[in-house]
């Protein structure tokens, strides 16, 4: 299990990166809970964000996906540290504008104390903005995140609070197991907007299914021509992604359709280069 204290040397605490650290497949367990005030409505459950691999849009920057268990409420980030700067970026999904900072790691605005996190005592280095409130724990990432939104006349607090991490191997914590989660099963079939689009090469494709469904999902070309079927087969209820790459289709405008049951539903897509 990995420790962290107050005590760590002068030379760990300058190493401002480790405050968020990312690997392809770590992952992590957050306590959600949210409370409305003008509906008196209080709300708990468990959630998963993990690092799903990685991927370069067509600014040709390179980003970890991270993906979470309720994209209904959590959706899909993308995420790059400038180990330079030591900023932590988040893609906008506009390739022709720069990312936005999400965490400066090495600024000075960050408050540094200890707390205890999913039970391990631990160097956290806070950070305040609008309306939001986060914690990036040490050799951990992202501790806790409050928000303060204005919904129904009122404004009401979201809080997500670490429980359990998987660091590059390591775990801090303890997993409260699938069963205790929320279901990851949609109400309806949903076909999500490619991201990121425009693209080059490669870019996902997220859908939902209620039900076992036999599914068909394909990529046609301006001219209504079919140019790849990326599934064609049954599939399980809940939210599925598929990876495309372009690579080979020269740049332009094509569209992706998904179709299950009675239910068919085509989007465009935007291949730059």
């Amino acid at each position: 299990m990995l420790m962290l204290t107050a005590d760590l040397s002068r030379a760990q605490v300058d190493s401002a990166l480790n405050f968020f650290p990312i690997h392809n497949n770590d992952l992590w367990q957050y306590r959600y809970h949210y409370v409305e005030c003008c509906c008196n409505e209080d709300m708990s459950s468990l959630y998963t964000e993990r690092v799903a691999g990685d991927t370069t849009p067509a600014n040709g920057i390179h980003y970890w996906i991270l993906e979470s268990s309720q994209p209904q409420l959590f959706p899909r980030r993308y995420m790059r540290i400038d180990s330079a700067s030591g900023n932590v970026y988040e893609f906008s999904g506009d390739t022709s504008t720069a990312d936005p900072v999400l965490y400066g790691l090495r600024a000075n605005a960050g408050i540094i104390d200890t707390e205890t996190i999913a039970g391990v005592r631990s160097l956290v280095k806070r950070f305040d903005g609008a309306g939001t409130s986060c914690w990036l724990a040490y050799g951990i990432g992202l501790a806790k995140l409050v928000t303060l939104q204005y919904e129904c006349f009122a404004w009401n607090d979201h809080e997500s609070v670490l429980c359990y991490a998987r660091i590059n191997g390591q775990e801090i914590g303890t997993f409260a197991g699938v069963a205790h989660q929320q279901e990851r099963v949609p109400a309806t079939y949903v076909l999500d907007q490619n991201y990121p689009n425009p693209f080059n090469p490669v870019t996902i494709i997220q859908y939902a299914l209620p039900h076992l469904s036999h599914v068909v999902l394909s990529v046609y070309n301006a001219l209504g021509q079919l140019v790849k079927t990326l599934v064609n087969g049954e599939e399980e209820p809940g939210y599925h992604d598929v990876s495309f790459d372009a690579s080979q289709l020269a740049s332009g405008v094509y569209f992706y359709r998904l179709q299950v049951r009675d239910f068919t539903q085509t989007k465009r897509l935007l291949v730059v280069r």
